[in-house]
């Protein structure tokens, strides 16, 4: 491992500390999700060569957690989604470290803050299959109505490939609307055709997509707590089923030509990088690949 991804993981860690102090606070559920929960499985704390850290809140608790983040949040840290940053286009919230850049290396040239962050994953209703198609295309949908152009043109091609030349068409039918106007469009989809109550036996998280199904019961309260680096942080009851679900035979180490971060991945530890304000070459990075 490199000096300065476990630099990052413990910058990532402090994230974690603090929203596991505003959950604790208020009596809002989250539990350790992805990869990081299988690093508290196998690892007790980071997978060697994970380069973030996901969590998962159930979705009353999500909004109620987004509502409070705004003024609990400690000094050095904030709340970022769509709202706090029109450029944003993700369908969850991260929570961010200020004074910090974590940036891939497609996303240089393009508008929003980014910095050092862990994303906070919402869970909900998912019905039968034709459900799991609407949500998993609404979600893409809503992400593109809210891009900016520069996003949308450097996407659209693995968009169109995702979703067929029809849906592309609407998209960019849509995007002729004011951008105010997409914005609202965009949350409306989220809230009324993605994130509607069904109150039905399986699950999934909202990532840029949905991709799995999960049985209700994995999130049976009470959570367990397992060891994650210095503390212990709740994950589901269910986790093998999870862990089963998402990775397989996930207690077997991939080989070692895959024990690599996924993305290339620039830092730094003590400046914010905001594409247009800072030149590339004033702005020092470092690189984690």
């Amino acid at each position: 491992m490199s000096d300065t991804l476990r630099e990052l993981q413990l910058c990532e860690l402090e994230i974690l500390r603090e929203i596991k102090r505003v959950c604790e606070k208020h009596g809002i559920r989250f539990v350790l999700a992805c990869g990081t929960l299988l690093g508290a499985v196998r690892h007790r704390g980071f997978i060697p060569w994970d380069d973030d850290i996901d969590v998962e809140m159930p979705y009353d608790d999500y909004l109620r957690f987004q509502e409070v983040a705004q003024y609990e949040l400690a000094d050095g840290y904030s709340l970022q989604n769509s709202e706090t940053d029109p450029s944003y286009y993700f369908p969850y919230l991260r929570i961010q470290k200020k004074n910090t850049a974590l940036i891939r290396e497609w996303e240089r040239d393009l508008p929003g803050c980014y910095r050092i962050c862990v994303d906070v994953f919402p869970l909900v209703d998912l019905g039968g299959r034709a459900d799991f198609r609407m949500k998993r295309l609404m979600i893409r949908v809503a992400s593109f109505l809210r891009m900016g152009d520069a996003r949308f043109q450097k996407n659209e091609e693995e968009f169109r490939k995702s979703n067929g030349a029809f849906i592309v068409g609407l998209v960019k039918l849509a995007r002729r609307l004011p951008e105010r106007f997409r914005h609202s469009l965009g949350k409306w989809i989220l809230d009324h055709l993605v994130f509607r109550r069904l109150q039905t036996p399986d699950v999934t998280f909202v990532w840029t997509t949905v991709t799995r199904r999960l049985p209700r019961e994995i999130y049976e309260e009470p959570d367990e707590k397992l060891w994650f680096e210095d503390d212990y942080y709740p994950v589901p009851r269910g986790y093998d089923t999870y862990l089963t679900t998402i990775y397989k035979d996930y207690m077997q180490f991939p080989p070692p030509e895959k024990r690599k971060p996924r993305h290339p991945l620039f830092v730094n530890f003590e400046k914010e990088y905001i594409p247009g304000e800072a030149q590339e070459d004033e702005f020092n990075w470092e690189k984690i690949c």
